[in-house]
């Protein structure tokens, strides 16, 4: 965060001293810069399907006792990363 402020700094100076010819340059930094915190920031929202997927085997389990039958559960991709909104949203209606 520390670096994006400074780039800005120095585009809002570059931009005040009319050095047009640095605008451009110092955009296409801050771009790269935005571009990296951007893809940081999904990381961070990223977490294992296991989180969420690992209750299915129970549930599964105790669905087909209760109507006395047996079943095989398998899960696979269990360290498959997705965004954990999503994730919720997608394992809601399955719970």
């Amino acid at each position: 965060m520390a670096e994006l402020a400074a780039r800005y700094r120095r585009l809002v100076k570059l931009w005040r001293d009319g050095d047009a010819d640095q605008i451009g340059p110092a955009l296409d930094a801050m771009g790269r810069l935005l571009a990296g915190l951007r893809v940081d920031a999904m990381g961070v929202r990223l977490v294992p399907v296991a989180e969420v997927f690992d209750r299915f085997p129970r549930l599964v389990r105790d669905a087909a006792r209760s109507v006395g039958r047996e079943v095989e559960f398998q899960l696979e991709g269990r360290s498959i990363e997705m965004d954990r909104a999503i994730l919720n949203e997608v394992a809601e209606p399955v719970l």
